[in-house]
């Protein structure tokens, strides 16, 4: 899930991560649970620094068994490149995603 307070001036041309966090559990016998929340802050050319923190909240499962806590202390993304069509890796990872949701709904 993704949040942003305001609307931004323009389409961002970097990400910046300003906090975050990710922590990692057994829920299942044969998968982990994972929550995290970042931070970002857009760079959208010059207009400098956009003022909304965009909240990026994510869940999902992972096969094995994890357990474990990490921060963010700082980073930022690429330049953007052009929209372009999804590739067969990218349908099966969308695909995996989608089972391995629905498996947390099913398992008891």
């Amino acid at each position: 899930m993704v949040r942003c307070k305001s609307s931004l001036p323009s389409i961002p041309r970097h990400l910046k991560a300003t906090s975050g966090w990710e922590v990692s559990f057994p829920f299942y016998l044969l998968g982990s649970l994972r929550l995290a929340k970042t931070v970002l802050q857009a760079d959208c050319g010059n207009d400098g620094l956009a003022n909304a923190d965009i909240v990026v909240w994510r869940i999902g499962d992972s096969p094995g068994f994890a357990l474990g806590y990490h921060r963010v202390a700082s980073g930022s993304s690429t330049t953007m490149g052009n929209v372009h069509r999804g590739t067969f890796r990218g349908r099966a990872a969308q695909i995996y995603f989608i089972l391995s949701a629905g498996s947390l709904l099913v398992t008891p």
